[in-house]
């Protein structure tokens, strides 16, 4: 469900229902910012981001994506664009991970499971954008 957008930002959230056994109820996700915030370790200088996933690390000089240093944040910021979508019967939710207000460098990527009546995050990668 779409809860706002604007320049640089988009902000759903997700609802799950299960229907089955005589009863309807909702079923609770794993909120995705903190499922990033407890997978992600970050540095981000005006020039340089550092992003490092589970054993994956990357590093990108923000001198050649044009990035004025003075616009760079403190960290990088993944609450302003978050989507969900349901690929190959998975849940999926994708973070921008944004270095300005107008700049994101790539996307955090959780496949969810179902585990323990609730979906968890089974699955935490990033990818760069091009």
């Amino acid at each position: 469900m779409n809860q706002g957008y604007d320049t640089g930002v988009l902000l759903e959230e997700i609802y799950v229902f299960e229907i089955g056994d005589n009863r309807f109820g909702e079923v609770i996700v794993d909120n995705p910012l903190a499922v990033v915030l407890k997978n992600a370790k970050t540095s981000l200088t005006p020039t340089e981001v550092k992003l490092s996933i589970g054993d994956k690390h990357y590093i990108v000089d923000l001198r050649t994506l044009g990035i004025k240093p003075e616009n760079v944040f403190k960290d990088i910021f993944f609450g302003g664009i978050i989507e969900y979508e349901v690929e190959n019967n998975n849940l999926i939710a994708r973070l921008a991970a944004q270095v300005s207000p107008s700049y994101s460098i790539g996307e955090v990527i959780i496949i969810y499971e179902y585990r323990d009546r609730m979906y968890q995050a089974k699955f935490v990668d990033f990818h760069p954008y091009k």
